[in-house]
């Protein structure tokens, strides 16, 4: 049971330092939605979907190198790597703040005023300091200091909830930007000092090999990155077309609540990633795999469909009244977490094969999905289009990435799992199409108990699972 075990305590860890801290800021949303309007809220969502796409591109995607390469390394050769990486990562931010700031000049020059012309030095600090708080982070993750992994989202968070206390309400949105800057910089430092990482900075360490090593991993990860984000992110672009800022706000809101189940995901995946390293090709592996998998994608859909149930009743509790109409959107939304999850457990073995060129060929297919769907259904049906395009895209991801990841690890629970979908669907589509409050409700419920009813077998191992890792 030692792999279960150690399983249980990574996750327990980043769930005390990722979850608590991410539920704090789910409360600090109805602030968020009282000290900022709609179309605000549309503006920061739009900056951090735009900046998500860049720090990628430019950094190399170095922050998810620096996990996986110096992993299990000599001392000497991780401060190669992270000399290496850290120089390199300062490189390229200098040269791509000076090609965005010639961007930015064209636009002016052009008359053009975007996100980007108005924001511009914000755009950029969101980008480094969100890059050098995960690089630092996920360092201290390949160190195996898992508590300082975990108590670095905590300090994130406790600087964010006080920051936004002393700027918001007196910048308005620009201190919601310096917010999020200012609370990244502190965690960033924060992970390095814990961490000891400064015993693996040295400029002579520096090494092309080093480099060439990082890269060979990290940069197939970036056309990943850019069609991952066509995925999730291209609905903004043209929702800022076709239903402005202030849709975009609406949506940004929305999605917040099926962000708690990617959170929840999120935090057993950086368990569960080291855990598939460490185990994959020994006795029993596909077993632990199916067995675990199979778990976690259960919870994750109850999650989802007890959000559908009573997504009104989320909204009018949390959310500023004239945000309240969004709450549709909520359902839908729910759905693609669903996909999303069964796309990372059955592409984590990725990289346990070193085969991160699967992440990009599936991608394709989420993202060829996005184009198409995004283009028809967004001029269309707007906000409902754009969460209906997302749910196909990670459809297709999901499917793309079981067919690929097969012959490594075979999934044997595909029937369950499609069952447990369609009583998914269906409850979204009583949460969305039931006008009245106490019949959705009702409805719901009922299609909830048939979901745990051919389940309860897996809630008891689940349960017994448990009370084994408590008493370890």
């Amino acid at each position: 049971m030692n792999k279960y075990k150690r399983l249980g305590k990574n996750t327990v860890l980043v769930f005390i330092g990722n979850a608590g801290s991410k539920l704090l800021m789910l409360l600090m949303l109805p602030l968020y939605t009282k000290w900022l309007t709609p179309e605000q809220y549309g503006t920061y969502d739009l900056v951090l979907v735009y900046t998500s796409v860049l720090v990628s591109i430019i950094s190399m995607s170095l922050a998810e190198a620096i996990f996986v390469i110096p992993k299990d390394k000599s001392e000497n050769e991780k401060t190669n790597f992270f000399s290496s990486a850290v120089i390199a990562s300062l490189m390229f931010f200098a040269i791509g703040t000076a090609l965005l700031f010639i961007l930015k000049l064209i636009f002016n020059i052009k008359g053009i005023e975007n996100v980007l012309t108005r924001y511009f030095w914000f755009f950029v600090g969101i980008m480094f300091f969100t890059f050098s708080q995960k690089f630092t982070q996920q360092f201290a993750r390949s160190l195996n200091d898992i508590k300082t992994y975990a108590l670095s989202g905590v300090v994130l968070t406790i600087s964010l909830i006080i920051t936004s206390f002393l700027l918001i309400p007196r910048f308005g949105l620009e201190g919601y930007f310096l917010s999020q800057i200012s609370s990244m910089f502190i965690s960033g430092i924060f992970s390095y000092v814990s961490s000891k990482a400064y015993q693996y900075l040295s400029i002579s360490s520096f090494t092309i090999n080093g480099l060439k090593t990082l890269l060979l991993y990290s940069v197939p990860l970036i056309p990943n990155g850019i069609m991952w984000w066509l995925v999730s992110s291209l609905n903004r672009p043209l929702l800022n077309q076709y239903v402005g800022e202030e849709g975009i706000g609406f949506f940004a809101v929305a999605n917040k609540f099926p962000s708690l189940i990617t959170l929840v995901f999120n935090i057993f995946m950086f368990s569960w990633q080291i855990a598939i390293l460490e185990e994959y090709g020994k006795d029993g592996f596909q077993h632990f795999f199916n067995k675990i998998s199979g778990y976690i994608i259960f919870v994750i859909i109850s999650l989802a469909c007890i959000i559908s149930i009573f997504s009104e009743q989320i909204f009018s509790l949390a959310i500023d009244d004239k945000f309240h109409t969004a709450w549709l959107l909520l359902p839908i939304l729910t759905i693609s977490t669903i996909f999303s999850s069964i796309s990372g457990l059955s592409g984590s073995v990725f990289s346990a094969v070193l085969k991160s060129k699967y992440y990009f060929y599936s991608s394709i297919w989420g993202a060829g999905t996005s184009v198409f769907f995004n283009f028809l259904l967004i001029p269309k049906f707007g906000l409902i289009g754009s969460c209906i395009s997302i749910v196909l895209s990670f459809m297709a991801m999901a499917i793309s990435r079981i067919i690929y990841s097969w012959k490594y690890v075979k999934i044997t629970h595909l029937q369950n799992l499609v069952l447990q979908i369609l009583i998914s669907f269906c409850i979204v589509a009583a949460s969305t199409m039931i006008k009245a409050p106490d019949v959705r409700i009702i409805v719901g419920g009922l299609l909830f108990m048939l979901l745990i009813a051919i389940n309860h077998a897996k809630l008891n191992e689940i349960y017994s699972l448990t009370k084994k890792f408590v008493n370890w």
